[in-house]
């Protein structure tokens, strides 16, 4: 199936324990980066998002790093191989050096630690752009 051009925002929320998805998509909400026709798109793990990215067009993926079936830094690489240009952030659990580095390794652009997300997402989504400069 042919990818289509979206004109709202579309993003993928990939984590296997469903309070932390809904809890990254209450900041995209809160900080002003989804809004009222944008689309959310969740998956459990990393081989539903596989699957979900390669029909899809999103604007921005988030990716846990530890999951069933497939963990993110392989769902990342193997969806880096069809898209190389989606911003993908990992936001894990656990957010030291090695996460950065596995997550940058595998094409991610950034690692963010779940404790801290809705500092650090909004931030991160400002320091790049993906806001405007009212965060609105």
């Amino acid at each position: 199936m042919p990818k289509t051009t979206n004109v709202f925002k579309k993003v993928l929320v990939v984590d296997d324990y469903e309070a932390h998805r809904e809890r990254i998509i209450r900041v995209l909400k809160s900080c002003g980066y989804l809004k009222g026709n944008d689309i959310v798109v969740e998956a459990e793990d990393g081989e539903k998002a596989v699957e979900i990215a390669r029909t899809e067009i999103f604007s921005l993926i988030t990716m846990d790093l530890c999951m069933e079936r497939m963990d993110g830094d392989k769902a990342i690489e193997i969806i880096r191989k069809f898209d190389t240009k989606t911003p993908i952030v990992v936001i894990t659990l656990w957010c030291g050096d090695e996460s950065r580095v596995i997550a940058e390794t595998c094409g991610a652009i950034c690692a963010i630690e779940k404790d801290r997300v809705e500092f650090t997402l909004p931030e991160f989504l400002e320091q790049y752009g993906f806001l405007n400069p009212s965060g609105a």
